[in-house]
């Protein structure tokens, strides 16, 4: 008895079960069968993801401008400030001052001891007051920093809160409450999920937004695995260059003993 047509993938004429959706070799998408949805029930569930494209392009500049507030927000959080801790600079300078101060009481004669030693004395309380000079004037202006970051952060934060409650507005004014997730509510994932919807591959919204999920799932691994793999060749790079230079640093080491014989 003969199979019906439908049966097999119209690209590649692999043989698929009756209910099968998708060829399991390339994957193309077979003929309808009677669990999809009709032409014209798709026809108006892409009219209403038009609606929903039409939304996402109006919150765009919203997500932009949130997007750099947060980079504002991220500045601040891990900016590195000033850290001239004056004991170092102290414990740094007084050995040069005393040895800067040695050589006058070296030439001077026990008459002048006194007179000698009191250069080396000031030149050590000169740099005990220097350090203390660039350590208040760090502090001052970290503490100038930090108040800006702060200010800058608090200012961020409050400008996010508006642009969350102006794209929350948008969504409930638009009326996708009960059609489309507020979460995927950007351009690139409504595109994706509209070529989905019509190459067939989801009947639903639903069904869209799982694969754009798992997608996005496989590009995520797909980029840590690059990372591991450059990491890796990077790792293994070094090595073979320790090595090299290993192997040259004996090959030296042979040549100057042949020398010396």
């Amino acid at each position: 008895m003969m199979k019906d047509r439908a049966s097999y993938c119209p690209s590649c004429g692999q043989e698929s079960g009756e209910d099968t959706r998708f060829c399991s070799r390339c994957g193309a998408p077979l003929s309808v069968s009677h669990n999809q949805p009709a032409d014209a029930e798709r026809k108006s569930l892409l009219e209403q993801m038009e609606h929903v494209r039409e939304v996402a392009a109006l919150c765009t500049p919203h997500y932009e401008a949130y997007n750099k507030w947060q980079v504002a927000v991220e500045n601040a959080a891990t900016r590195v400030y000033e850290n001239r801790s004056w004991k170092k600079i102290f414990y740094i300078g007084l050995p040069i001052a005393i040895i800067l101060g040695l050589p006058m009481l070296a030439f001077a004669g026990s008459p002048g001891y006194i007179a000698a030693a009191l250069p080396v004395f000031l030149m050590i309380g000169g740099w005990i007051v220097a350090c203390r000079m660039v350590y208040s004037s760090t502090r001052k202006r970290n503490e100038h920093q930090k108040a800006l970051d702060r200010q800058t952060t608090n200012n961020a934060q409050e400008q996010q809160r508006r642009i969350i409650n102006c794209i929350d507005q948008i969504y409930e004014e638009s009326g996708l409450s009960d059609f489309y997730p507020q979460e995927y509510l950007f351009e690139n994932a409504v595109d994706r999920i509209i070529s989905l919807i019509r190459t067939r591959r989801a009947d639903t919204v639903k069904e869209g937004i799982n694969l754009y999920e798992e997608e996005q799932h496989r590009i995520r691994m797909e980029q840590a695995q690059d990372q591991q793999l450059t990491s890796l060749y990077r790792a293994e790079e070094l090595q073979r260059r320790a090595g090299d230079m290993a192997a040259l640093a004996a090959t030296m080491s042979a040549l100057s003993l042949l020398r010396r014989r």
